[in-house]
């Protein structure tokens, strides 16, 4: 019941603040709403916890240990993001920047990319995790668009169009994973289980093209270099809460997805093809991001630049494997 309450009460959150003419109303249940998502999240990780197997209350839900920690610190991190929206928006509010409509505009947004997030972690398909990852773009676009500037528009519009074209080719990849055989025995969904049971009988070199094209994809998502470029124009036009949830969830989000297909890609070929693909991607991650960051004068871009630099370090640690892996976890 945990589950379906979680979905649930966010949708509800984002119908009423349709009807609402209180910002003071809007405010409280954006804020008590992602209270009660940390506090569901807290027992569904205990649950897992306890059991030591997946939880999967639903047919569509699996989740695994990973799968918890990122529902605890999308809904930790989303509820400081909300807290921290009252005040900011406010300011905003007295100083007439914003009127109420893009106050309600900006909860009923923020409510959905992190029930984008949320279900993104939570789902047992691949494709119903690239669908949310995909909606986490459309919702924080008009997010980094949020004060009509020339430039936060621009910037919205490369961060919407670099993503898209990059989660398509991670969707181009993600199909490559799907053999007709599984097709069939998943009823036309094909679930992360069902990907690792017969992985044995994947063909290896398609096994390597679809890693690539994941790689790719999610990589761009994830602001690995090349596929850098909208991150630090991203950050620097939302509005800081936001970039507060693109920086320390959205990447991570989609770091997930890759953590999953290179599970069913070791299965087929071995861990040295992928591992050799991080590291790669990873050491130039850091290395780019280190020199770039001496460059800027905007804190926020500079902010940018540092989570390009995690994540390359994060990527890093996890092609290297073994005790690295777990650190890159933590981290």
């Amino acid at each position: 019941m945990d589950i379906l309450f979680l979905v649930a009460i966010q949708v509800a959150a984002m119908v009423s603040f349709l009807f609402l003419k209180s910002k003071r109303l809007i405010e409280v249940i954006s804020v008590s709403v992602l209270i009660i998502v940390l506090a569901l999240s807290l027992n569904v990780a205990l649950q897992l916890a306890k059991t030591g197997v997946d939880y999967a209350p639903y047919h569509c839900f699996l989740i695994d240990p990973l799968g918890a920690v990122m529902m605890v610190i999308i809904s930790t991190i989303g509820l400081a993001a909300s807290f921290h929206s009252v005040h900011y928006l406010r300011d905003e509010f007295k100083r007439g920047i914003i009127g109420f409509r893009r106050v309600r505009q900006y909860f009923i947004l923020m409510q959905l990319f992190i029930a984008a997030m949320l279900f993104a972690v939570m789902t047992a398909y691949p494709t119903l995790m690239w669908i949310s990852i995909e909606m986490t773009t459309l919702s924080t676009a008009f997010l980094v668009s949020f004060y009509n500037s020339p430039s936060a528009i621009e910037a919205a519009w490369k961060y919407l169009i670099i993503n898209s074209v990059g989660l398509l080719i991670g969707f181009f990849g993600t199909l490559l994973y799907f053999t007709p055989e599984q097709t069939h025995a998943g009823n036309g969904f094909v679930t992360w289980q069902l990907l690792h049971a017969s992985s044995s009988g994947f063909n290896p070199f398609i096994a390597k093209i679809a890693f690539l094209f994941v790689l790719i994809g999610y990589g761009t998502k994830v602001g690995l270099f090349p596929m850098h470029t909208w991150l630090p124009d991203a950050h620097g036009k939302a509005p800081t809460p936001v970039s507060a949830l693109l920086s320390g969830v959205l990447l991570n989000v989609a770091f997930v997805a890759l953590i999953r297909f290179r599970g069913v890609t070791d299965s087929v070929v071995g861990s040295n093809f992928t591992a050799q693909l991080l590291i790669v991607f990873g050491t130039l991650s850091i290395v780019l991001a280190s020199l770039l960051i001496f460059n800027q004068k905007n804190y926020k871009r500079m902010l940018a630049y540092s989570s390009i630099e995690n994540m390359g370090i994060i990527v890093f640690a996890t092609g290297l494997g073994g005790l690295a892996f777990s650190a890159a976890i933590l981290h």
